[in-house]
């Protein structure tokens, strides 16, 4: 097959372009098992026989196209990766329109793609589409490791899950912009695609939420700072009934994350009642609670009493 196809390639330019033109019209319009090298070698006007000496059948046709298709396809990523300026986000509006133009200049490729995506019987079509696949996760998969190392992303963030996302939104951006019909009713009207990739980046740049994300209370006791914040010995008491110390009450107090105390109150039951050391006090060593649960003072109450004392 390689010796074929370097024939092929000696071939004049555009000789070799006509005969790929042929080939992607045919398979754009048939798919693969309907394609015809009969129609193809009559539009060019050559023999079978030559079409055959330079890719052996209609599947060494098929697969040169799509490797031919898949360079110019990674190209300009490529460029996105090592030259494009700006942030994440400004990356991946540039693969949105990049992305675009390439369903532009070769509508009949992306004809082809969506005939495999769609079709589970297309021949080879496992073995493209995850090509196709696995060039978009190293694509984005670079851009999420630099976008993390870099601050412009959240440190938690799934690496998997986020190439999913993002190429999931791209990859039906790209459907809607080829064939809008798929969206009626829900497609976005009267826009360019320069508008809409910025649509698309915008919410994935900001999200859809106005709620600022805030960490489960359980995540916040595997964290190393509130074990040395003294909150998770304070919060093992509480589950096995044990009292609470003043110290304890001062070191939830003195936490500089009160929304993060309040988020700890949730694990508890409210009802403690907390008691501050005076002059009078005869025991003022502990806060005293139930025997199974207790709950932590509301950060608020906890600033108010602290005003308090300084008054």
């Amino acid at each position: 097959m390689v010796n074929t196809q370097k024939t092929f390639e000696n071939l004049p330019d555009e000789k070799r372009d006509r005969v790929l033109s042929e080939a992607t019209r045919e398979f754009a319009e048939h798919g693969y098992h309907q394609a015809s090298v009969n129609r193809i070698v009559d539009r060019l006007g050559i023999a079978k026989g030559s079409l055959f000496k330079y890719f052996g059948n209609k599947a060494g046709l098929f697969e040169y196209l799509f490797g031919q298709s898949m360079a110019e396809f990674k190209q300009p990523l490529k460029d996105i990766r090592d030259n494009a300026s700006g942030d994440f986000f400004d990356r991946i509006e540039k693969s949105f329109l990049a992305n675009g133009a390439f369903i532009d200049a070769h509508p009949q490729i992306y004809r082809i793609y969506l005939k495999m995506l769609f079709n589970e019987n297309f021949p080879f079509r496992e073995k493209f589409l995850c090509e196709i696949r696995r060039a978009h996760a190293k694509f984005l998969g670079n851009l999420v490791d630099e976008g993390i190392a870099c601050g412009q992303l959240r440190p938690d963030l799934d690496r998997n899950a986020t190439v999913f996302a993002i190429h999931s939104t791209l990859d039906r951006f790209l459907q809607n912009y080829a064939v809008p019909s798929l969206d009626t009713g829900i497609d976005i009207p009267d826009q360019s695609l320069e508008d809409k990739a910025r649509m698309m980046t915008d919410l994935l740049r900001h999200g859809l939420g106005t709620i600022p994300r805030q960490e489960t209370p359980m995540q916040l006791l595997k964290s190393d700072f509130y074990e040395n914040m003294g909150l998770k010995m304070i919060h093992a008491k509480v589950l096995d009934g044990e009292r609470l110390s003043f110290e304890d009450g001062q070191r939830l107090f003195d936490c500089p994350e009160p929304l993060a105390v309040g988020g700890l109150a949730n694990l508890a039951v409210p009802g403690c009642t907390e008691t501050r050391p005076s002059s009078s006090s005869t025991d003022t060593s502990t806060i005293p609670t139930s025997a199974s649960t207790a709950a932590f003072s509301a950060p608020t109450n906890a600033r108010k009493a602290r005003t308090a004392d300084s008054c």
